[in-house]
C-alpha cells in the first residue's frame, strides 16, 4: 500500500472521523497535505448507479455550491453543477446526456480542479424513497424493475425488512459506518474484481438520512461451490515475494477450480489476515494492496477480518477496525446462497494498548453486541436450515491427553468475553451447523456435538490450514509452501447440493484425490542423524533432535491432512504389505518435510525460528509399522463421502527437504 494511504487511516482515526477512502488514482497527494486541495476524503465508487433526473450526492468534505464535477468517457464530457453542498458530501441533478461508460470525475473551481476518480456508471431504475419520520437510513433492494419483498437489511446492529415495493427504512446511530442487505437465497450482488456489492459505506451523522439501494441478480444457486481460504497474508516481502507467491500459486490454482467446476455457482469465504498489519507502514502494503492482488478472483469473495487486518498505528478494537471497514466492508454479516444461511463473524479483539506496531496484541472471542445481533439474525432462520459460520480464530482445539485426542475451548471464557461455549450455545435447536476458521495455519477437523459441546444437533468445526503456509517462507528452503502441520498450503472445499454439504482440503496445484503425504521413517531418522541443518537446529533446540526417537524400525508415517480424529466413522484407511493389512495408529508427531523446510534451514541461517512458525505435533498423523526396510505397501484413504486417495509406496523411499508436496 502507498504510504500515503496509510497516512489516511492514521489521520482518520485521530479525528475519531467517518473513514472517507479517496479513491483517487495511484498519484494521490499524500493526506498530510489535504488542506490544500478543493476536497478532501472523496469517494468515488467503483461503480455508481444513476438514472436521469435523479438527486445524486457523492462523498467528501470542502465542496461548495456552483462547484462543477465533469463526467469524462474519453470521447464526450458531461458538467454537473453542484446544486448543494453539505458537510461531507456535494448533490447535483443527473442529466439525461448520461450514458453507461467508464468516466473519469473531475471537480472544476473557476480555473481551479481536482481529479477525485474514476468510477463506471450503471443506469438503473428511479429507486427514489421517501422519506419516513425517524429513519435516516433508507433504500431499496430491487432485481431489473422488481423491488424484492422481505429482504432482511441491518447496519450490524438494528435489522429491517423491506416492504411489497422492496423499500426499507432503517433507524440507526450509525456506529459502524455501513448498512448491508443480507442476500436472499437464489440471487447474488453485483461484483466487481471479485468484492461483492452487498454493503455501503454511511456518509452522513445520524441527524441526516440517507438513501443506498441494493441491485440483485438473480441466480440459480441451490447447487453451488464454497472455496474457503484464510490466512494470506500479503506484506511485500520474502523471496520469492509473497504475491508473486500467490499469484503463480493460489490465484492460477482458484482459476483452474474454477473453470474444471463451471456446472453451478462458485463463492469464496476469506476467513482473515488477507494483511499482515505488522508490514502496513514498513513495506506500505496494506488492505488496499492485498485487494488489488485478488481482482482476478473468478468468484465472489465474501470477508471477514483476522487480527491482522487491524490499523497497528491505533489503539483499541473499533479504532482499529476502521480501514478494514473501509475497503473490506462490514466486519459481521449474514447472507443466504441456496438453501444454507451463511454467517461471517469477527472474533478477534483488537487491544494494542499504546497504538505500538510491535505490539498488536489481542484476544479471541465474540463480543458481546456481536452476539445480540446474531441472535436476532438467527431469530430470522428455519432451524432446519444447514448454516455455515466463518470466523478467524478457531472457537475449539483439539489437544494431546497422554497419546490421545481432548477438545478444549479456544476463546477467552472470563470477563465480559462472549466464550466458546456461550456461542456454540447459540445455535441450539438447529439441525447442522459448520464452523470454519483458519489462523493456526493447521488443518484440523473437529466434530463438536458428538464431543459434549451443547449447540446444534450436529456441529462441526473445520480449522483450515493457510494459503501462505508458514507465511511464504517454506519457498525460499525447499521450493514449497507447506503448513506447520505439514499440509500443503490450500483451502477447503464445501459442494452443496440443496441442504446437503461434502467437503474436503484441496491443496494447491494437487488433485483432489491427493490427501496425504507418507514418510519412510528410516529414511527419515537417518537425515535427522546425518543433516547439517538438523545438527544446527539440534544445538539450538536439543529437544528437537529427538523428534522421532520413539519411532521404531521400519515405520511409516502418513499425514493425512483432512482426517478427523474425532468420530472418524465412515473413514476408512487401509495398508498392505504383501497382501497383509498392517494395523494404523494415530500418533502426535511434527511433520518431518515441514522442519526440513523451515525450522531446521532457518535456524541454520539466522540462529532461531520463529516459535510462532515452527513445526508441529498433529492431530492427523497415522503410522504403521512394516515388517523389512524394503518392502512396497499398497495406501488407500476413503473419506465418509466416498473420495478415495491412493499411493503405491516403494521402500526404502528417500528423504530430503525437496521432498514432493
Amino acid at each position: 500500500m502507498k504510504f500515503n494511504h496509510i497516512l489516511k487511516f492514521l489521520l482518520w482515526s485521530l479525528l475519531a472521523a467517518p473513514l472517507l477512502l479517496a479513491a483517487c488514482s495511484d498519484d494521490e497527494p499524500d493526506p498530510v497535505f489535504q488542506s490544500q486541495k478543493l476536497v478532501r476524503d472523496v469517494l468515488v465508487p467503483e461503480y455508481l448507479e444513476m438514472y436521469a433526473g435523479q438527486e445524486f450526492e457523492i462523498q467528501g468534505k470542502g465542496y461548495l455550491t456552483g462547484d462543477v464535477i465533469r463526467f469524462a468517457d474519453g470521447q464526450s464530457t458531461i458538467d454537473m453543477p453542484v446544486a448543494e453542498a453539505g458537510p461531507a458530501y456535494a448533490r447535483f441533478t443527473v442529466p439525461e446526456a448520461i450514458r453507461e461508460a467508464a468516466y473519469t470525475l473531475t471537480l472544476h473551481r473557476g480555473e481551479a480542479s481536482q481529479l477525485l476518480g474514476r468510477t463506471i456508471v450503471r443506469i438503473v431504475r428511479n429507486t427514489d424513497v421517501p422519506d419516513k419520520e425517524g429513519m435516516n437510513i433508507k433504500g431499496m433492494v430491487y432485481c431489473g424493475t422488481e423491488g424484492l419483498a422481505g429482504v432482511w437489511v441491518s447496519d450490524g446492529i438494528a435489522f429491517t425488512q423491506t416492504d411489497q415495493n422492496g423499500c426499507y427504512w432503517l433507524r440507526s446511530d450509525k456506529y459502524h459506518g455501513y448498512v448491508f442487505v443480507c442476500l436472499p437465497s437464489g440471487y447474488q450482488p453485483e461484483v466487481t474484481k471479485a468484492q461483492p456489492a452487498f454493503w455501503a459505506s454511511l456518509y452522513k451523522d445520524a441527524s441526516h438520512c440517507e438513501q443506498h439501494d441494493f441491485r440483485l441478480m438473480r441466480i440459480d444457486n441451490d447447487r453451488h461451490t464454497l472455496v474457503v481460504l484464510t490466512d494470506v497474508h500479503l506484506a511485500n516481502r520474502n523471496s520469492p515475494l509473497d504475491y508473486k507467491q500467490f499469484a503463480d500459486g493460489f490465484m492460477k490454482d482458484a482459476a483452474a477450480f474454477a473453470a474444471a467446476n463451471a456446472s453451478s455457482p462458485i463463492y469464496g469465504l476469506n476467513l482473515g489476515d488477507l494483511s499482515w498489519d505488522g508490514y502496513w507502514y514498513k513495506q506500505s502494503w496494506a488492505l488496499p494492496e492485498c485487494k488489488d492482488a485478488l481482482a482476478a478472483l473468478p468468484f465472489p469473495l465474501f470477508s471477514t477480518m483476522g487480527n491482522h487486518d487491524n490499523d497497528p498505528r491505533v489503539a483499541g478494537d473499533f479504532p482499529a477496525e476502521a480501514p478494514y471497514k473501509q475497503q473490506m466492508g462490514p466486519s459481521y454479516y449474514s447472507m443466504n446462497i441456496g438453501k444454507v444461511h451463511y454467517i461471517l463473524l469477527d472474533d478477534n479483539v483488537y487491544l494494542n494498548p499504546a497504538a505500538n506496531e510491535d505490539d498488536r496484541s489481542y484476544d479471541k472471542y465474540v463480543v458481546p453486541s456481536q452476539l445480540d445481533w446474531l441472535r436476532e439474525d438467527l431469530s430470522h432462520v428455519d432451524k432446519q436450515t444447514p448454516i455455515v459460520v466463518g470466523m478467524h480464530c478457531p472457537v475449539y482445539t483439539i489437544g494431546n491427553l497422554l497419546g490421545g485426542f481432548v477438545l478444549y475451548r479456544a476463546f477467552s471464557d472470563g470477563g465480559s468475553s462472549a466464550g466458546s461455549s456461550e456461542l456454540a450455545a447459540c445455535f441450539k435447536g438447529f439441525k447442522e451447523v459448520h464452523l470454519v476458521s483458519g489462523h493456526t495455519h493447521i488443518n484440523r477437523t473437529m466434530p463438536l456435538s458428538a464431543n459434549g459441546v451443547t449447540g446444534a444437533d450436529y456441529m462441526i468445526e473445520h480449522n483450515i490450514a493457510a494459503v501462505c503456509g508458514t507465511w511464504w517462507w517454506t519457498a525460499q528452503y525447499a521450493g514449497n509452501n507447506i503448513c506447520r502441520d505439514g499440509s500443503p498450503d490450500g483451502y477447503k472445499v464445501f459442494e452443496i447440493d440443496g441442504g446437503k454439504l461434502t467437503w474436503y482440503y484441496k491443496g494447491v496445484g494437487l488433485e483432489k484425490n491427493r490427501q496425504f503425504r507418507t514418510y519412510d521413517m528410516n529414511a527419515v531418522k537417518k537425515y535427522w542423524a546425518s543433516d547439517a541443518q538438523i545438527a544446527a537446529m539440534g544445538a539450538k533446540y536439543p529437544a528437537r533432535l529427538k523428534d522421532y526417537d520413539k519411532v521404531g524400525e521400519n515405520e511409516v508415517l502418513i499425514n493425512l491432512w483432512s482426517y478427523e480424529p474425532f468420530g472418524k466413522e465412515g473413514w476408512t484407511v487401509t495398508v498392505t504389505e504383501n497382501g497383509r493389512e498392517l494395523e494404523t495408529r494415530s500418533v502426535w508427531l511434527r511433520d518431518p518435510l515441514h522442519t526440513v523446510s523451515y525450522d531446521a534451514p532457518r535456524t541454520a541461517k539466522s540462529g532461531a525460528y520463529t516459535d510462532s512458525f515452527a513445526s508441529v505435533e498433529s492431530s492427523h498423523m497415522l503410522l504403521v509399522t512394516a515388517s523389512s526396510p524394503n518392502s512396497t505397501l499398497e495406501i488407500s484413504v476413503t473419506d465418509k463421502f466416498g473420495n478415495t486417495s491412493t499411493e503405491t509406496m516403494t521402500r526404502p523411499k528417500p528423504f530430503s527437504n525437496k521432498a514432493i508436496q
